[in-house]
């Protein structure tokens, strides 16, 4: 015992666990011992990325129960090991076994637990339940890091998004918008784009307008579409006077975008409906030599 001890104390816990090993029948204090390290020595694993050698010692630091304390981290550890490792539906029953260890309740790691949850179903593409799990985390707001909330609300909003709840998206996402944090722009756009599908132009032309005013002169991926997107809702919304501006300067600005041939059509369109011949003619023409080009 007092070579494991000596181990422990100068935190080398990759001897300890040796040392332990080669004693051939453990007394309940080495078995206490054991438990410690093999956590403390899988912890040291993880974060040199080695997830694997990692899950093992901290199944066998779970197969010892003196210190729940260690159990509940081992449980949680094991689990962000398998997250790691993508191997995700393991990582949620890791989850949620620690989320029921006596120990973990009281931890920052429990309302972290809930978080994790939620983006391994939504790594799994499980919507459902990946909304469910983050709005479990956002409901323990007191205990929460900021730039996770923030997150969580983007993340809810992408799961009512891809299960076609829009209505429900665009509350998360603007919940996420006004704390003016890290992708606030993604959570503008995406709100933007939910009530596009709803047929809410008027609102999606509000967001893309209070998008494009506060992000324009940024560095935000998303500002080229976002113009775009605007002279597009122009035109569905029976506005022709607006959207042909849009696309023009749309072109003018980005002539090399993907969406060129596309706002080129709609300006030959719009000039057609508005029986101007020569002009649509114009634009179709210029339409059918980029086409050539390409």
């Amino acid at each position: 015992g007092y070579l494991v001890n000596l181990f422990l104390t100068s935190k080398d816990y990759k001897s300890a666990l040796e040392a332990i090993d080669n004693i051939k029948v453990l007394t309940p204090e080495l078995k206490q011992a054991y438990q410690k390290v093999a956590y403390y020595r899988g912890v040291d694993l993880f974060n040199s990325l080695e997830y694997d050698k990692a899950i093992k010692l901290f199944d066998k630091s779970m197969s010892y129960n003196f210190d729940k304390n260690i159990r509940a981290m081992a449980t949680y550890w094991k689990a962000e090991a398998n997250y790691r490792n993508k191997q995700y539906d393991r990582a949620i029953d890791n989850y949620l076994a620690y989320v029921a260890e006596p120990g973990a309740i009281s931890k920052s790691e429990f309302s972290d637990a809930n978080y994790n949850i939620g983006y391994a179903y939504f790594k799994m593409s499980d919507y459902k339940n990946s909304v469910l799990w983050f709005r479990k985390y956002i409901t323990f707001k007191s205990q929460a890091d900021k730039k996770k909330i923030n997150d969580a609300y983007n993340r809810i909003g992408d799961g009512y998004f891809m299960n076609r709840e829009f209505s429900s998206a665009v509350d998360y996402y603007d919940q996420s918008y006004k704390m003016h944090m890290i992708n606030a722009d993604y959570a503008l756009f995406q709100k933007a784009l939910a009530n596009g599908v709803m047929k809410k132009y008027e609102e999606k032309i509000a967001d893309l307008k209070a998008f494009i005013a506060a992000y324009s002169t940024t560095s935000s991926t998303y500002v080229q579409r976002a113009k775009f997107e605007l002279a597009s809702t122009y035109f569905l919304n029976n506005q022709p006077d607006p959207a042909l501006a849009g696309f023009k300067k749309f072109v003018e600005e980005y002539p090399n975008s993907v969406y060129v041939n596309t706002a080129l059509s709609k300006i030959g369109l719009i000039y057609y409906n508005k029986k101007d011949d020569d002009n649509a003619l114009a634009y179709f023409d210029k339409l059918i030599k980029r086409d050539r080009k390409s």
